[in-house]
C-alpha cells in the first residue's frame, strides 16, 4: 500500500505545479501569438519601464466628470505604480533569465502598458477632487495590463490580464491598504510572465 502512495503523491505534486511555457498562456485573460517564435528560446530579456495607457494617462490630474465613475489619479501615484510593476517583472523574470538593458536580435523585449488602475482607499487625488470623502472608504481596487513580447522591434505575442477581485466580500480585498489590489495583481502577473517564458 505504501508503494502506491509515493507515486500518487508525486502525481499530485506534478498536477499542482505551476504551468510553464505554452501551457502558462491560458493563465492570462487573453494570449495572442503574432509570430511563431518560441518565447522560451530566449536567454536574455529586456524589461522596459511600463507606461500608462490612454485610459490611465487621461485621468492624471483630471477632475471627476459629472456622473463619471472614473477616479482621478496623480502623476506621483501612477509613477510609483509603474515602478512597482517594473520591479516585480524584473525580479520574477530575472530568476530564470539574464536581464539586459539592450534589445535587439536574440533578446526578448517585454513592453508593458498599464491599462487600468484604481486604489482600494481614497488617494490624495481622490480627496483633492472630493474633500468630503472619508479616508475610511473602501473599494475593490483594480488593475489591468497589456504586455507585448518583441524581438528586435517585431511583436511576437501579446497578453492581456486584469485583476479579478469584483466585490468587497472577496478575501483578497481584505484588509485593504491604498493599493492592495494593484500591488497583488502586479506580483501575480509578473509570476505569470516568468512562467510563460520558462
Amino acid at each position: 500500500m505504501r508503494g502506491l502512495l509515493i507515486p500518487a503523491a508525486a502525481l499530485l505534486l506534478t498536477a499542482c505545479a505551476t504551468a510553464t511555457g505554452p501551457d502558462a498562456a491560458n493563465r492570462f485573460d487573453s494570449y495572442r501569438t503574432v509570430q511563431s517564435q518560441d518565447l522560451q528560446s530566449f536567454e536574455r530579456v529586456q524589461v522596459l519601464m511600463p507606461t500608462a495607457g490612454p485610459d490611465v494617462a487621461n485621468r492624471i490630474d483630471a477632475r471627476r466628470r459629472l456622473n463619471s465613475r472614473e477616479r482621478p489619479l496623480s502623476q506621483r501615484d501612477v509613477d510609483e505604480k509603474l515602478a512597482r510593476l517594473h520591479g516585480d517583472l524584473v525580479r520574477a523574470i530575472g530568476r530564470n533569465h539574464q536581464i539586459t538593458s539592450q534589445g535587439g536580435e536574440g533578446v526578448l523585449t517585454v513592453r508593458t502598458i498599464l491599462t487600468d488602475l484604481n486604489a482600494n482607499r481614497p488617494t490624495q487625488a481622490d480627496l483633492a477632487d472630493n474633500p468630503g470623502l472619508s479616508f475610511q472608504s473602501i473599494a475593490t481596487g483594480d488593475a489591468a495590463v497589456t504586455i507585448e513580447f518583441l524581438e528586435d522591434g517585431q511583436v511576437l505575442a501579446v497578453v492581456k490580464d486584469r485583476d479579478n477581485v469584483t466585490n468587497l466580500n472577496d478575501p483578497r480585498a481584505q484588509p485593504a491598504g491604498i493599493w492592495s489590489t494593484a500591488d497583488r495583481f502586479f506580483d501575480r502577473v509578473a509570476e505569470k510572465v516568468s512562467a510563460l517564458l520558462s
